[in-house]
């Protein structure tokens, strides 16, 4: 019924304007079903950090060794559907996973990437079937270039200090307690949480010798010196290198 419809609003001259985007779809590739509640589908792109979608943006092009996030937006009218299948296919690289339900936001993210470190451009499509009316797709385009001319993933920046009640320091006595603090942030200077940093104090044993940072970026652990201590060496934060800094 809805394809009649559809074929009879096109045949008229007078509702030309209805007519184009009725038969020819939104001008911003996403298909819609034409209806009064018609449902959209939008795609874009986020940044990935730590192998989590992070911030929206622009750019379509990534470096070969980086990845990136396409994120689907499904609504029908105004409102946000949720519990929705979206599938997704790339032309180029791999996308992970394949299929995904939408979020109590509408929005469905997936990471494509490029394991082989091709040099090409390629198209990510999204779709989705809604019960009542025929399928949608929104797809867009993007290449991945050269390394260091798209988003890289730049070594993470570590910080430690000492802390004693709240104020910085850099000596402290037997028996009395300190946090050792270390802050790690990423390569726009934004806190990277979740992530497992391990502390060192000299010979001084630790316990416990690591925390997970906080969505500021912020680890820390407490410390009472003993008299074995005396000279205590300044802590430092592991920096990850050696695989003490992982996702959790």
């Amino acid at each position: 019924m809805r394809l009649s419809k559809t074929l009879a609003v096109c045949s008229w001259a007078l509702l030309g304007a209805i007519a184009l985007s009725g038969c020819n779809g939104a001008a911003d590739g996403t298909d819609t079903d034409g209806t009064t509640d018609s449902y959209s589908l939008t795609l874009g792109y986020k940044t990935v950090v730590n192998g989590k979608c992070a911030d929206s943006t622009t750019n379509l092009s990534f470096a070969t060794d980086a990845s990136f996030c396409a994120v689907a937006s499904l609504k029908k009218g105004s409102s946000k559907l949720s519990g929705q299948l979206i599938s997704f296919a790339a032309t180029l690289g791999t996308v992970a996973p394949a299929t995904k339900l939408t979020n109590a936001d509408g929005v469905a993210e997936v990471i494509i990437s490029n394991p082989v470190l091709t040099a090409e451009a390629g198209t990510v499509t999204a779709s989705y079937t809604p019960s009542d009316a025929d399928a949608l797709t929104a797809s867009r385009n993007y290449e991945f270039v050269g390394s260091g001319n798209g988003n890289t993933i730049a070594t993470p920046k570590l910080s430690a200090s000492i802390l004693s009640s709240s104020a910085l320091v850099t000596r402290f006595k037997v028996d009395e307690a300190v946090q050792l603090q270390a802050i790690l942030l990423d390569s726009e200077s934004q806190g990277i949480a979740d992530a497992k940093v391990t502390f060192s104090a000299g010979s001084a044993v630790l316990n416990p010798t690591s925390a997970l940072t906080s969505n500021q970026g912020i680890a820390q652990v407490t410390y009472t010196p003993s008299t074995t201590d005396l000279g205590g060496k300044y802590p430092n934060g592991n920096s990850g290198l050696s695989g003490a800094i992982a996702t959790k």
